[in-house]
């Protein structure tokens, strides 16, 4: 997974593409540990179309935050921003970047992660993508950048 973070992460600023980064190439700490926070905190109590929250009350008590490691949570931010490049262009985010994201992610951790941490996941690249679209705003997606981001849901 690493790996697929530093390509993405380094495509991402390659590209040109305005995702916030350090010299590392990776999205800074701060911007990472707000968006972690901010999600969990809507995580435990976002609620479904039914109007139920998706964490059970009782269970809500018991998740502390971080639900997972700093790296996961970095690697959701740097793919949130992906998508949110990707859906500002006109790209399928969903079908060509979120899917392969969280199916590579569900093979990375099998089993030994809950449901509550593969929704928090979720929810924190929802986040970071709409971080990413509110920073394109009133911004066009020309054709070289769209090209490379296709390009990009290939690999």
């Amino acid at each position: 997974m690493k790996t697929i973070l530093s390509f993405f992460v380094c495509f991402v600023v390659m590209a040109g593409l305005a995702v916030p980064a350090n010299a590392g190439g990776k999205p800074p700490k701060e911007l990472v540990e707000t968006l972690s926070k901010k999600a969990f905190d809507a995580f435990i109590t976002v609620k479904n179309p039914e109007g139920q929250t998706i964490v059970k009350p009782e269970d809500a008590k018991k998740l502390k935050y971080p639900l997972v490691p700093y790296n996961e949570r970095e690697m959701a931010v740097a793919r949130g921003y992906i998508s949110g490049y990707a859906k500002w262009c006109g790209l399928s985010w969903d079908k060509d970047y979120f899917l392969p994201y969280l199916k590579a992610m569900r093979a990375e951790h099998k089993k030994s992660w809950t449901d509550y941490q593969y929704a928090y996941v979720s929810m924190l690249h929802g986040l970071a993508m709409s971080v990413s679209e509110k920073g394109l705003k009133g911004k066009t997606c020309d054709a070289a950048e769209k090209e490379k981001l296709a390009a990009l849901a290939k690999k």
